[in-house]
């Protein structure tokens, strides 16, 4: 055969493995050891399950079946945490990051056995960096990398009518996962891509602040409205919660300063070219995202270990109900070996 032929591409470079399922555990956390072999992309994870509902008609939450993943958690040697969000919000990052909303089909509220499902794709690249391999995730470096669940109870998705019920079918309901894997690019890896968040009920208009952990370089951070009104409709995300959003470090410098909670969703629309709006370049109820890079440079995220104090400062609107504001921060830390060889 041509040597030239033979040259081409490569024998081995990608892998996508089944690290399993997860079962239904209402209110426990269950969880699963991702495969440590190769260096991670991202990580694909499908629910899938069936609300039962008894006697009357139910409501089913927005959102819904996400509620059911109260919280995913990527944790190495039990004690690193890289990724700590609900399903609602990983769920929505993903959306943001590929500009298309990934599967999201809610049981129907009708008596009955009703299935549901949803798809999440958590990526440890920096998707819109100029090179998003330089946080792929070697997972190589603990003894075990964990995907922990934090699973919830059918009343985080959906309210039984008068007089009925609901339950989650636990023999058939479970979190299946695999692993996007590459063989290349280790030497190329400068950062972990950590993900938390900090939430804050909403209980007087005015300004809601949230001081922005140490962790490395902030990439940008995801705002999420709720308001639950009551009478079993549940948390549904709402526009007119946050009217304004800032952002300060040491008091006074301004790094965003006013922006409108409308515009920005808008600018979202178009940046990230977002599907799912309810009309052509609607807005993503309930959701925006604050990016603080500029042209796909790492080296232009806001280095929050060099400032004595970073605040998000959001314009709130209390009106009624329980109202709940969440901010999830997108860092980048630079690796440990990486830290160590800068002292």
């Amino acid at each position: 055969m041509n040597d030239l032929l033979l040259s081409l591409g490569s024998t081995y470079r990608t892998a996508q493995l089944s690290a399993g399922s997860i079962g239904y555990d209402k209110n426990n956390v269950r969880s699963l050891e991702l495969p440590p072999n190769l260096l991670q992309r991202g990580i694909v994870m499908r629910l899938t399950g069936n609300l039962t509902i008894g006697v009357a008609n139910a409501t089913v939450f927005s959102e819904a079946p996400l509620g059911l993943l109260r919280k995913l958690e990527i944790i190495g040697d039990g004690r690193r945490y890289l990724v700590s969000a609900s399903g609602r919000d990983l769920y929505r990052m993903a959306h943001f990051t590929w500009g298309k909303a990934p599967e999201l089909s809610a049981p129907s509220n009708v008596v009955g056995t009703r299935a549901f499902s949803a798809t999440i794709r958590f990526d440890h690249e920096a998707m819109h960096m100029m090179d998003p391999s330089e946080s792929l995730f070697d997972p190589r470096l603990f003894k075990q990398v964990k995907l922990a669940l934090t699973w919830g109870a059918e009343t985080d998705i959906a309210t039984a009518g008068g007089g009925g019920t609901i339950a989650i079918d636990t023999a058939n309901t479970s979190l299946d996962v695999f692993v996007d894997q590459t063989a290349e690019g280790v030497n190329k890896i400068l950062f972990d891509r950590l993900i938390s968040f900090e939430e804050k009920d909403v209980t007087a208009t005015g300004t809601l602040s949230f001081e922005v952990p140490q962790n490395g370089l902030l990439a940008g951070f995801w705002i999420r409205a709720d308001r639950d009104s009551g009478a079993g409709a549940g948390p549904v995300p709402v526009d007119d919660l946050v009217t304004a959003i800032s952002l300060k470090s040491d008091q006074t410098v301004v790094h965003v300063d006013g922006i409108r909670w409308a515009t920005q969703q808008r600018w979202n629309t178009l940046k990230y070219q977002l599907d799912g709006g309810a009309t052509t370049g609607a807005q993503i109820p309930g959701w925006v995202y604050v990016d603080l890079t500029e042209n796909g440079m790492f080296s232009s995220a806001l280095n929050v270990n060099a400032l004595n104090k970073l605040q998000v400062r959001l314009d709130v609107t209390r009106t009624a109900g329980t109202e709940m504001v969440r901010v999830v921060y997108n860092f980048f830390e630079p690796r440990r070996g990486l830290a160590t060889s800068v002292e």
